[in-house]
């Protein structure tokens, strides 16, 4: 038995040599079809003379040098040096890029395949070319090389002020635990795919070298109109045509990430912490310019542009369409088109901002004409009541309203405010309107400021709110409202006013816009963005802060009063957009949600919005990590645990923990995340207090303390923590025999987004 198996394993071990020797060999010769094909060859052998006689030195100095290992030693690191140089070069070359660009859309046959594959084509060569070629053009790849970037400026300020690490160099490796470095990172989105770079030490050149690779999805019809505005489908007729149809750009989106170096176990890449994330520049690239091209690989060289206006840096990136054939006249059939298409969008948008000032001027007539009118269902008996009512009217109901039809892209493009928002339906990472709401909670809320201490009312679309996970009000609004249209609601974004004295307890009101009553009896008011959905009936209208995920019935006369709500002055969604024409002294339960009344809001032409160019493009969302949640929890119990008892121990305290009463508590922490996302409230609360109660000696106490948080530190959450005098009771507590409960429940929802309930609590003997 044994001397058959060692005959066995050599034949093996041949097959798979055989096999692989035999991949090796056929991409040799299609790297050598492709090298004789366009003449590469005579190209390289030129480039490579070009670059040896520019990189030589002069090494004879005209006279006999006297031997010396030093200088033979120099002389040999230079060679050495301009050999790599001249190799770094040639690679980077147009004509080597272009070359292996077009080995990389060749598909090798597999291994166990290969035969088939040639006797076929013997067979019958001609439809084996066909099928291959319908392959390739049904199923196209942009692959996008991104190979460095230039004059990030802003770094030299702070490599200024810290010499000492900018002569540290770029490598991670001699980073000591507990260094806080900044690196570069790119996202790149592409028709619900998203990628990221690997992070790059921030320095004025940042030396990216990724690759990027999204598979394109081809239009299959096109829209058309006829002459009385109705839309009609039209086939594709031409490949080229169904490519040129995806207007979607690839967004790059380069953000600054500062993080912290936690561990590091020998010479391995360390454990690093994000701290921050910072947008540095957005750019949205229109990769249909390679089908413009019949080069096989396209140069893009791209600038980025800052918050400010101000030049960001440079990145150089290379495109290639691959399963694509070039050709001269799809390049002149590609360009036509998109010259056919610039000009529609400027016609488009031209014709839109004639209709949005005709529009404009007749809505600011309507408001000023129904600035008398009584709420519905108001009684015309004068009373004392009427005169405040008047007094109201003239103070509040004057004001303009927030009307906004157009907001400021990271581009600082200038687009309509429905082409922010789209319908995002992704049933793995979302699967209830409730949920989508506290995912968009969780988000932390960011409201940024200019130089100057100006506001930055820049919208950012959904891509880059997922790439920072943070955003303004109005960022969380739309994100919102796109998942609750994809989950098939009716959903609006409201922009309107908020009590000042209301939100300043909830969020930050850095982007808000303050309206001062100047005197008067009611309070300032802020502008402020959250979302509205509709149900079958008219009075089932629900307001959902996006900042907070909290969501209340419109119905409900103290509820918009409670939150500090004050007016809806517009609504939109991806569709349709309405401005409210009733009065803005009327409360919101007085106010009617029926868009189709002409009286009470105003719509616009959504023919004309449809035309618009530049809508926000759906996106993927990362679905919920449970494995990675499970593991979060046992590093938040133990790490806790450790630092709770390190404390007490510096205290002089002893500290007993109880696994039986931790475990009690966990249910507690399922009923607070379940009224979160839910608002049913006390589930399985009847058990909570029984198995507490049974645990709990007679004449003892017990004491428990809930905490929420969606930091990444347990540090940070602890430190939080002993910010409650409850919580600080508890960690200075000296009793006999107390025991000391901690509980942990991590609930994780989209895009890497955790929910963490922590639950400190204590069970000591009561004193007489």
């Amino acid at each position: 038995m044994d001397a058959q198996i060692t005959d066995a394993e050599p034949v093996t071990e041949t097959k798979a040599d055989a096999l692989s020797s035999d991949k090796i060999r056929s991409l040799r010769a299609a790297i050598d079809a492709k090298l004789h094909e366009r003449g590469v060859y005579e190209q390289i052998r030129d480039l490579v003379f070009v670059n040896s006689k520019a990189t030589s030195g002069v090494d004879d100095g005209g006279g006999e040098r006297q031997p010396n290992s030093e200088e033979e030693l120099v002389g040999e690191d230079a060679a050495r040096a301009r050999e790599e140089q001249l190799i770094h070069d040639v690679l980077e070359s147009d004509v080597v890029q272009q070359l292996l660009a077009a080995v990389r859309s060749m598909e090798l046959a597999a291994p166990g395949q290969e035969g088939a594959e040639k006797s076929s084509s013997h067979d019958d060569g001609e439809d084996g070319e066909d099928a291959v070629r319908f392959e390739d053009e049904r199923d196209p790849f942009l692959y996008l090389r991104l190979s460095g970037g230039k004059a990030f400026v802003d770094q030299l300020v702070e490599l200024e002020q810290d010499d000492q690490e900018a002569d540290g160099g770029l490598d991670e490796k001699s980073c000591p635990v507990g260094s806080v470095v900044a690196f570069f990172r790119v996202n790149a989105s592409f028709q619900k795919q998203r990628q990221s770079s690997r992070d790059v030490r921030c320095c004025v050149d940042p030396p990216f070298d990724e690759h990027f690779r999204f598979r394109v999805e081809k239009k299959r019809a096109r829209t058309a109109r006829t002459r009385g505005g109705a839309s009609y489908a039209v086939d594709v007729a031409s490949p080229s045509e169904a490519l040129c149809l995806v207007e979607e750009p690839v967004q790059l989106d380069v953000v600054k990430v500062t993080k912290k170096l936690l561990s590091r176990a020998g010479d391995s890449h360390g454990q690093w912490r994000e701290l921050s994330c910072e947008l540095i520049a957005v750019h949205r690239l229109d990769w249909r310019r390679v089908l413009c091209s019949t080069l096989q690989l396209v140069h893009f060289p791209v600038q980025l542009t800052g918050r400010m206006k101000e030049p960001a840096g440079t990145l150089d990136i290379r495109a290639d369409l691959l399963h694509w054939k070039r050709a001269a006249s799809v390049a002149r059939e590609s360009r036509s088109f998109l010259s056919k298409e610039a000009l529609q969008r400027n016609a488009s948008n031209h014709s839109f901002y004639k209709y949005a000032k005709q529009w404009w001027d007749e809505y600011r007539s309507e408001t000023r004409e129904g600035k008398g009118q009584a709420p519905k269902g108001s009684t015309g008996a004068g009373s004392a009541a009427e005169d405040e009512y008047a007094q109201l009217l003239t103070q509040i109901g004057s004001r303009q309203r927030l009307v906004k039809m157009f907001a400021e892209d990271e581009e600082g493009r200038y687009r309509m405010v429905c082409k922010f928002v789209v319908p995002v339906r992704v049933p793995t990472a979302v699967r209830s309107p409730s949920e989508a709401a506290r995912f968009v909670g969780l988000l932390p809320y960011e409201s940024t400021s200019l130089v100057g201490g100006g506001t930055d009312e820049t919208w950012r679309s959904i891509g880059t709110v997922l790439s920072l996970r943070k955003g303004d009000a109005q960022d969380h609004a739309v994100l919102l409202a796109s998942l609750l249209l994809g989950c098939g609601l009716d959903a609006f974004v409201c922009i309107g006013t908020i009590s000042a004295s209301k939100s300043a307890s909830r969020f930050a009101r850095g982007s808000q816009r303050s309206y001062d009553d100047r005197g008067s009896t009611r309070s300032a008011e802020v502008g402020h963005v959250w979302v509205l959905t509709r149900g079958s009936s008219s009075g089932d209208v629900l307001l959902w802060e996006a900042v907070t995920g909290e969501k209340f019935a419109v119905t409900d006369a103290r509820a918009p009063t409670r939150r500090g709500y004050c007016t809806i002055d517009c609504v939109f969604n991806h569709r349709q957009f309405f401005a409210n024409l009733q009065p803005r002294v009327w409360k919101l339960v007085e106010s009617s949600f029926d868009f189709d009344d002409e009286t009470c809001w105003k719509r616009m032409d959504e023919t004309l919005i449809a035309d618009l160019p530049f809508a926000q493009p759906s996106v993927a969302l990362l679905a919920p990590d449970v494995v990675s949640a499970s593991m979060l929890q046992q590093e938040w119990t133990t790490a806790l645990k450790r630092a709770i008892s390190s404390r007490r121990r510096a205290e002089g305290l002893v500290t007993r923990w109880s696994e039986e009463l931790s475990f009690y508590l966990l249910p507690a922490l399922n009923s607070y995340e379940l009224e979160r996302l839910y608002g049913v409230t006390h589930v399985d609360n009847h058990f909570f207090q029984q198995s507490v109660t049974n645990f709990v000696q007679e004449g003892h106490t017990f004491q428990g303390v809930p905490s929420m948080f969606t930091v990444e530190s347990p540090d940070e959450a602890l430190a939080s923590m002993t910010a409650n005098p409850l919580v600080a009771d508890i960690l200075t507590l000296h009793a006999r025999s107390a025991q000391l409960a901690l509980a942990v429940r991590c609930f994780p929802y989209a895009e890497q987004t955790v929910a963490t309930w922590i639950m400190l609590a204590v069970s000591y003997q009561s004193t007489s």
